[in-house]
């Protein structure tokens, strides 16, 4: 078994079989339920296999199982911060907007000059 890895146990052995199974291309229309154990040499050849892994050894296996052991990967917050996180993300996104159609109502600055010498041009023509 996979002495290095504290997390491994919290996986069910279903969702790794299943996983590997659809990363080497094999389809079950039902999954195997039977407890599966793989030790480090094992795993190591299996991800060996995958494109972009060549060179991937017992050691990076550890490494790459144990990475994220202390960060269960969701963060526990209050209902006031999680209004205040989406609101920040609404206020982000509207002023992101506002700068665009700002940009898109601005003229160029050759255009800009266009027009003005048409309004002095037309100026001149008036009779006073």
């Amino acid at each position: 078994m996979l002495h290095g890895c504290k997390c491994l146990n919290d996986v069910n052995t279903v969702t790794l079989k299943t996983t590997w199974q659809k990363i080497k291309g094999v389809s079950e229309s039902e999954p195997n339920t039977e407890k599966v154990e793989l030790n480090e040499g094992e795993l190591a050849n299996i991800v060996s296999k995958i494109p972009g892994s060549l060179h991937c050894g017992i050691k990076d296996v550890n490494d790459w199982l144990n990475c994220d052991c202390d960060d269960p990967g969701y963060h526990i917050m209050t209902d006031d911060k999680i209004v205040n996180n989406i609101r920040s993300e609404e206020r982000v996104q509207m002023t992101r907007k506002m700068t665009m159609m700002k940009r898109k109502n601005v003229p160029s600055q050759s255009n800009a000059l266009q027009v003005l010498d048409l309004a002095i041009t037309w100026m001149e023509w008036q009779e006073e």
